[in-house]
């Protein structure tokens, strides 16, 4: 495995452990950025294409956006985790497109997270007209998180919605009253140190299927990113959490082609 020069962009918790699993892998972090580093300009710095292999970010729904525009635009691919921006995500994956930068962004860098969305998928499709079962979806995360409902369960959802015609949309449960019968409920606790955790159930009358993810260190998530990371420094353009869960799941993240060169 290649050591790799990063850029840890948002030094908060996430950031931090960020740093203590890529040390722990064998990786430098030559560059870390957060407001405080930035001071009152807030410019990133312009010589970080040629300090470091990748970036990864975990700022704030803000300036995620402008970070990885400026990231790219030098030449530095970003593997971002920060949630609650996803109106800007196209406008990124353009510039990644258009620059031959590699850019990924995932709402969840857990490994079972990945494989939930799979079971959720697939779930979704068995259960698409069978008369009886009903989908919910509750999360559950610290009391210090800002984005609701999380990103990851934004896109769990957006998996039911794309499988089982009798869900068209997803809405915030309601404090009373009836749900109507093509949404799909979804609710959240904001609460004590939770790291996170996820449930899907599908409820009849006679019984209930649930898939829950549920984190006990959110290590686990700057472990997720380290991995993609070293994935990604070889990759060019957008990628997606598939491209490497396929790469881990046949027992290999190395890549076989060249940074700016083609797009697996």
């Amino acid at each position: 495995m290649k050591r790799l020069s990063l850029a840890v962009v948002g030094y908060g918790r996430m950031g931090k452990a960020v740093e203590r699993v890529a040390e722990r892998r064998g990786h430098r972090v030559e560059a870390r950025i957060d407001r405080d580093v930035l001071g009152e300009s807030g410019a990133m710095p312009s010589d970080l294409g040629a300090r470091v292999d990748v970036a990864i970010e975990f700022s704030t729904p803000e300036a995620a956006e402008g970070n990885c525009a400026v990231m790219l635009e030098q030449g530095v691919p970003v593997v971002s985790g920060t949630t609650a921006w996803e109106d800007g995500l196209a406008r990124v994956r353009a510039l990644s497109s258009k620059t031959g930068t590699a850019f990924l962004w995932a709402p969840n860098y857990a490994l079972g997270v990945q494989v939930m969305l799979q079971l959720v998928e697939r779930a979704a499709q068995c259960f698409d007209g069978v008369e009886g079962f009903d989908p919910s979806l509750h999360e559950c995360h610290h009391a210090g998180k800002r984005d609701a409902p999380s990103g990851t369960a934004r896109a769990l959802a957006e998996r039911v919605v794309a499988n089982d015609r009798r869900k068209t949309r997803c809405e915030p449960a309601p404090s009373a009253g009836t749900i109507e019968p093509e949404v799909l409920s979804m609710s959240w606790t904001r609460a004590g140190h939770e790291p996170g955790s996820h449930a899907l159930r599908w409820d009849s009358v006679y019984e209930t299927l649930e898939i829950v993810h549920r984190v006990r260190d959110r290590a686990v998530f700057a472990y997720g990113a380290v991995r993609a990371a070293e994935w990604l420094s070889t990759r060019s353009g957008p990628q997606t959490l598939e491209n490497l869960l396929e790469k881990i799941m046949s027992g290999s993240t190395e890549g076989s082609g060249a940074r700016n060169g083609r797009s697996e």
